[in-house]
């Protein structure tokens, strides 16, 4: 690939190769999971409110989730970790999540198990 990797379209080839597999090995750029993280806010969000339930956020997150691992390391969504990952975004139960704190609950959920922590575990 020589001479076409100094190209634009070389370059471009070449970034989007990376992040292909990147996301084989379960990482999304933050720009992935902003894009998915929009789509889905926009569909089960559609008055635009900027607070919302816990029944929107796992609708947004489990679509994003599902869409990510599709693309990627075929994660899917998984029920029990959300809710144990949502109670840190809504400790207190008031269902009033802003668009911030579901971007970063989709992060954590979409991020891949570190396998140094498993290895202590057992």
């Amino acid at each position: 690939m020589g001479a076409c990797a100094e190209t634009s379209c070389g370059k471009a080839y070449m970034e989007w190769q990376a992040v292909k597999e990147m996301n084989k090995r379960g990482v999304y750029t933050p720009d992935q999971v902003e894009k998915v993280l929009n789509k889905n806010w926009k569909k089960f969000n559609s008055e635009d409110n900027t607070f919302v339930s816990k029944e929107v956020v796992q609708s947004v997150c489990t679509e994003g989730v599902n869409y990510l691992g599709s693309i990627g390391n075929g994660i899917t969504f998984d029920k029990e970790s959300f809710d144990k990952n949502y109670k840190k975004i809504d400790p207190m139960g008031l269902e009033k999540n802003p668009k911030i704190a579901v971007q970063g609950l989709l992060t954590v959920l979409t991020k891949p198990e570190d396998d140094e922590k498993d290895k202590k575990k057992k």
